[in-house]
């Protein structure tokens, strides 16, 4: 999310617009497409190894299931992990809530995303929604 403020700063554009820009597109951001998919994944692939039955390779076969019968819906993952509805205000309100929980405050937005102005915060949550929307 400092990413979005060092985006502002540098080029002068509002926080959604620099969000928007970041957000599931460009490599060199930490909210990157790639890292987005990771997420997504890891997700899924917890639920399909938690409920394996495998006692010898669960990860192997959960990873091959996954590739073969869930990725082309990985972004979905993130609904039930959000704990919201399908629609766009729900995700966006998910997705605020749980990026600015007491927990996260303390935990994740610092470590992961450095002092991050309430602007980019907000920004970054509301294009992530977006994002996700788009793609499911």
């Amino acid at each position: 999310m400092s990413d979005t403020d060092a985006y502002v700063a540098a080029n002068g554009t509002s926080h959604q617009e620099a969000a928007d820009v970041i957000v599931g597109h460009a490599n060199q951001y930490s909210f990157s497409y790639a890292g987005l998919c990771s997420d997504a994944d890891a997700i899924k692939l917890a639920d399909i190894i938690s409920a394996s039955t495998s006692n010898t390779n669960a990860f192997s076969e959960s990873l091959r299931d996954y590739y073969q019968n869930y990725m082309q819906n990985r972004f979905s993952y993130f609904l039930g992990d959000i704990k919201c509805a399908s629609n766009l205000t729900a995700l966006k309100e998910g997705i605020y809530e749980n990026m600015t929980s007491f927990l996260e405050n303390i935990g994740l937005i610092k470590f992961l995303g450095g002092e991050p102005s309430t602007e980019a915060i907000s920004a970054c949550c509301n294009a992530f929604a977006n994002y996700i929307y788009a793609e499911i």
